[in-house]
């Protein structure tokens, strides 16, 4: 992943409508979650600048060593995942909050797409079937693999059955259709990656 500019971890609720003076759109809500700066990275130590934001409080034994040790040096809590943001003018301890989003704001959203196990080339690649009548027997079949005898091997990156979703993906330029503060819930337009209840990174700017 490449740099992001200051965000906040949150959970995917789901799809819905949503009722605008243009007319209905498609929404997704997303519930926020408060982080807290655990660590900074410096030039003199590591080579650059950024912060490293603590999200979602648990118990200790749910953490590993390090990252209790970590929390114990900025003297907070434990915290269930940590997501690193190029950003070097807040200090340990500061938190990160939803009023760093305003409505209209566009803003670039990273997940875990949805996972679909062994899928064949129809459903993966939308490959179209074969015949169906005559006695066929290649409907759902890859079709050919090579380039004859010559070459003798499949070419890298040929589209073939294989493991299909559960990768990292973002979606550039989502619009925030509404916040409520209340509650710590995003509405953003369309749709993002990942299942209900899934974690998804919400920042400004950066490449993903």
């Amino acid at each position: 992943m490449g740099k992001m500019f200051m965000g906040l971890v949150g959970k995917k609720i789901g799809m819905t409508s949503y009722i605008t003076p243009s007319g209905v759109i498609p929404v997704t809500v997303v519930q926020a979650i408060k982080g807290t700066v655990a660590d900074k990275r410096t030039i003199e130590k590591d080579g650059y600048e950024a912060i490293r934001v603590a999200f979602q409080e648990c118990s200790e034994r749910k953490i590993n060593k390090p990252e209790l040790g970590l929390f114990k040096k900025a003297s907070i809590k434990p915290h269930k995942k940590i997501v690193e943001f190029q950003n070097s003018n807040l200090n340990v301890g500061d938190t990160l909050d939803i009023s760093m989003f305003s409505v209209g704001d566009s803003i670039n959203v990273t997940g875990i797409t949805r996972g679909f196990g062994t899928a064949g080339t129809i459903k993966r690649w939308k490959f179209q079937r074969g015949p169906m009548s005559h006695g066929s027997k290649n409907i759902r079949k890859i079709g050919s693999t090579g380039v004859g005898t010559g070459m003798s091997k499949i070419i890298k990156g040929k589209k073939m059955p294989g493991h299909m979703g559960n990768v990292k993906r973002t979606v550039k330029n989502i619009s925030v259709v509404d916040l409520m503060p209340e509650d710590y819930l995003v509405i953003l337009k369309g749709s993002i990656p990942g299942h209900k209840n899934s974690f998804v990174i919400l920042y400004k700017g950066g490449n993903a």
